[in-house]
């Protein structure tokens, strides 16, 4: 069940598949191995003087942790999502299964990018056929894509 997303700078939208490189602890919707996607609680506190706290309660957002192990070339389709984003700068819909798109969040990804390699160059055996096939070493990357959900418009108060 590969996920993905609409290229937000495209009309009409066009539907982009992640890597299959994703990894067993990422944590997308519905297929978290503790349970259900995370949740990012927000909330202002505010103390009186006389030391009374009083919590006021904002959005409740769903938070998705995506875990991949790719090669530089599958990395641009992230390094392209990070352009057309701008980081954090956009919110963009995120497709959890890409198999039934009719499921999306509006999302914005952290802001850096920034993969480290695994280590030293590896030789992958059956991974890609073009590099099977000449047998070239090629760096592999641990990339965590970060989203955090957009606020509902139901939300959002006047």
């Amino acid at each position: 069940m590969p996920s993905g997303y609409y290229q937000p700078d495209q009309s009409p939208p066009v539907l982009i598949e992640f890597p299959k490189g994703e990894r067993f602890d990422s944590s997308p919707n519905e297929r978290a191995i503790s349970g259900m996607t995370a949740r990012r609680r927000t909330g202002i506190t505010l103390e009186t003087e006389e030391g009374a706290f009083h919590k006021f309660k904002q959005s409740n957002r769903r938070r998705w942790r995506l875990v991949y192990k790719v090669t530089e070339i599958e990395l641009q389709i992230f390094r392209d999502l990070d352009d057309a984003v701008d980081g954090d700068g956009s919110s963009f819909l995120f497709v959890p299964n890409v198999d039934d798109p009719s499921t999306t969040y509006l999302v914005r990804k952290v802001a850096d990018f920034d993969p480290p390699p695994t280590g030293n160059p590896t030789r992958i055996s059956g991974f890609n056929p073009p590099i099977a096939a000449t047998g070239e070493k090629v760096n592999l990357f641990d990339y965590v894509l970060e989203m955090i959900e957009e606020s509902e418009a139901g939300q959002i108060l006047a």
